[in-house]
């Protein structure tokens, strides 16, 4: 039997924080700036079309219809076919390990998860 999860759950496996979304929502909070790739993973987890995503993008000021940038291009795409956040995750990998492949120098795509900084530790005498 299928169980339904909460809106929480659904934001968490999606790296979205309850609690940015829940400032998304609130008129007291209506200006705080959230990214682009907020509103990508907010599709995505609601399941949006690309017709959708598109509205929701336009009316915070982004757009995924920009035929110049390569992580608007694969998340259009992704988004026109019905691809899963997983999926579009793992093309926008693909490309990077394509572009490390055939240029020693390329600017990476950003992807659409919370990426992790790792802190390098300095060792004193």
């Amino acid at each position: 039997m299928h169980r339904k999860n909460s809106y929480y759950k659904v934001f968490e496996e999606y790296d979205i924080v309850p609690s940015v979304y829940g400032d998304f929502i609130s008129e007291n909070a209506c200006e705080q700036e959230f990214g682009k790739k907020f509103f990508v993973n907010l599709g995505f987890a609601l399941s949006l079309n690309l017709t959708l995503v598109e509205k929701l993008l336009n009316y915070n000021g982004y757009s995924i219809k920009n035929k110049s940038r390569q992580f608007d291009i694969i998340c259009e795409k992704a988004f026109r076919i019905g691809f899963g956040r997983d999926y579009t995750i793992a093309l926008i990998d693909k490309y990077n390990a394509e572009q490390r492949k055939k240029h020693t120098v390329y600017k990476a795509v950003p992807n659409i998860i919370k990426e992790k900084r790792n802190k390098k530790s300095v060792a004193t005498k």
